[in-house]
């Protein structure tokens, strides 16, 4: 079975390799900076976000937050959630930590940080978003509720930033387990074409597809194509979860055309996603490249040698 590797964006910054925290550029010595990059998303409870979560207004406010901490980059606001990636001045990590993690708005937000050094932050401006969705697959889940579209209370967790309705979670330190013992799951990867290009796990469906616009309609014609009267058994996985987190929920919800019963058996996704795999299990069997010391290779036993080229560049998560 033939290794893949993901090979990552390095970023456009010189990487720090003496101890005295400057780089040689060839022609004078650069100074760097120290920078903490946050990759966030949390989808919001629905009573609060459609009566009375004011975009807007939530927007100022994180307009006003950036401005005071320094921060650079993007953030999506909706009404299902917030969702993107920043880049701050390292002193300023711990502030803006507080600030999401006592918002009455984002208690339990999923946050992955990273650090960077370079002369300038990796971002170079500051962008807060409103749109319909914070990751966009052009379908209104709650629609496709057998129950009218309502959303239970019983459905949410406030401690939860994933979506109420979306698959079961497999933890990373138990993901390659959960296919060893479960060899009838398919396993999705919803990530586009080129990204799966990049690299993906031994054995991943490609859906083929350049948008994740397309992702509905192509797990649409999977799920009906199944020869067997038994539903399918899934499992998706993306680069950071949020993908997964509508993409599972979707599944849930879709129905067999002529029987109206569920498409698929059981829905799983991987918590976190690719970068949450790496984190947790790849840095097991972390191998470093000797002609760079900002590239680390992070080897896998799931299923067959599967290997992931990483580096320390920050990522826009999903």
């Amino acid at each position: 079975m033939t290794d893949l590797q993901t090979v990552l964006p390095t970023p456009a910054n010189k990487v720090i390799d003496n101890v005295d925290g400057n780089v040689d550029d060839g022609s004078s010595i650069i100074a760097t900076k120290q920078f903490s990059i946050l990759a966030l998303y949390k989808f919001l409870r629905r009573d609060k976000s459609q009566e009375a979560l004011d975009l807007p207004e939530l927007k100022t406010e994180l307009l006003e937050m950036a401005s005071k901490f320094e921060l650079k980059g993007t953030l999506i606001i909706a009404n299902e959630g917030i969702n993107g990636t920043v880049c701050m001045p390292k002193e300023h990590a711990a502030e803006v930590e507080q600030f999401f993690g006592n918002h009455e708005l984002f208690s339990g937000i999923r946050m992955r940080w990273s650090n960077h050094a370079g002369k300038d932050a990796v971002f170079h401006r500051m962008f807060v978003k409103i749109k319909k969705e914070i990751v966009s697959m052009g379908v209104h889940l709650e629609t496709m509720k057998s129950d009218g579209g309502k959303v239970h209370e019983e459905d949410y967790d406030d401690g939860n930033p994933g979506h109420p309705l979306a698959g079961d979670y497999i933890a990373a330190n138990n993901w390659d387990d959960f296919f060893k013992k479960n060899p009838d799951v398919d396993l999705i990867d919803c990530r586009n074409s080129y990204e799966v290009g990049m690299g993906t796990f031994t054995g991943a469906i490609d859906p083929g597809t350049d948008s994740f616009t397309q992702f509905p309609s192509w797990l649409e014609n999977f799920g009906h194509s199944n020869e067997s009267s038994k539903p399918k058994k899934i499992a998706m996985f993306c680069t950071g979860g949020i993908r997964c987190e509508k993409a599972t929920a979707f599944a849930k919800l879709m129905k067999h055309k002529e029987s109206g019963e569920p498409l698929f058996q059981n829905v799983y996704h991987l918590e976190g996603g690719i970068l949450s795999y790496l984190d947790k299990v790849g840095s097991a069997n972390e191998v470093v490249d000797s002609n760079s010391s900002r590239d680390r290779i992070k080897k896998s036993s799931f299923m067959g040698n599967v290997s992931f080229l990483i580096n320390e560049s920050p990522l826009v998560v999903d």
